[in-house]
Parts: C-alpha cells; sequence; structure tokens
C-alpha cells in the first residue's frame, strides 16, 4: 500500500496556511510607517510576513492558528528576519514582542516560554531604544498583555 503522507500531522499542519490572510489592509498605520511596508512586495522587506502575521485575524485558542502562526514565524526565523531578531534589531524585535504577546494568549503550553520571552523583549527595547518615541508607543500594546499579571 503507497503512503501519500496526506494522513500525517504535518499534511493537517500545512493545509490550514492558507487559511491565514496575510494582508496589509489588517497592519495599523504606525506599523506600515515604521516599517516602511507602504507598496512593499513581502518579497522586498524582511519585515512584511512577520508584521503581516502578526496582525493576520486568528483565533488564538484555536490550535490550527496557533500552528499555523508558529509555522508562518519558523519560515521568518530561517531568512533575513531571523538575522535581523539575532543582531537584536529593534524593529524587528518589536514584531517579535507582539509575537510573544500574541502567542501568551493561546494555547496553554505556549504562555509559560511566551511571557518569559516576551517581557524580556520589552524590557530590552524599554532600555535600548528609550529614545524612539514610536517604538515605545508602538510596544504599550504587548506590554499590557505580556505584563498584566505581574502587580
Amino acid at each position: 500500500m503507497g503512503h501519500d503522507g496526506s494522513d500525517s500531522i504535518f499534511h493537517t499542519l500545512l493545509s490550514i496556511l492558507p487559511t491565514i490572510e496575510l494582508s496589509l489592509e489588517n497592519v495599523p498605520s504606525g506599523f506600515m510607517d515604521l516599517y516602511e511596508l507602504e507598496g512593499v512586495s513581502s518579497d522586498s522587506s524582511p519585515y512584511a510576513v512577520p508584521v503581516t502575521s502578526i496582525f493576520a485575524p486568528l483565533d488564538m485558542e484555536s490550535s490550527s492558528s496557533v500552528i499555523a502562526l508558529f509555522y508562518a514565524f519558523k519560515s521568518c526565523m530561517q531568512k533575513e528576519f531571523g538575522h535581523l531578531v539575532v543582531s537584536k534589531d529593534p524593529r524587528a524585535l518589536l514584531i517579535m514582542a507582539y509575537w510573544y504577546s500574541k502567542i501568551c494568549t493561546g494555547q496553554w503550553w505556549l504562555r509559560r516560554r511566551a511571557l518569559m520571552e516576551g517581557r524580556a523583549t520589552c524590557m530590552y527595547l524599554e532600555r535600548h531604544c528609550a529614545r524612539s518615541t514610536t517604538i515605545q508607543e508602538l510596544l504599550q500594546a504587548p506590554r499590557r498583555l505580556l505584563f498584566q499579571d505581574i502587580v
């Protein structure tokens, strides 16, 4: 009997990816300006796919949405965006702060690690990008989610 892989978990995961709508229409104007995304294709900017991924309408209690978001970011991290994160590029780290804040509200098995990494990312940006009012303003939304249970 032949095996085409259609019953594998990876086939299932890959089949949900098209359900993520990656569109610049969902991206707030502050991000469009900071990342200079107006009229940019996803191939020409290392920020385009990660930014559109974090603003894609997803149900974070749905395991398929969480896995799809994971996969989208995994593929980004293997490209130029991953190098920007490793080199502590402030704009890349801001995207990561949003990503952590998004996944920390999802599946139970993600919360602890997402909170730890997300809080560390926020604190780094607060300390090292204190003079960038744009980054500090945009950082407030993920910060509220990541630090909400700390008194």
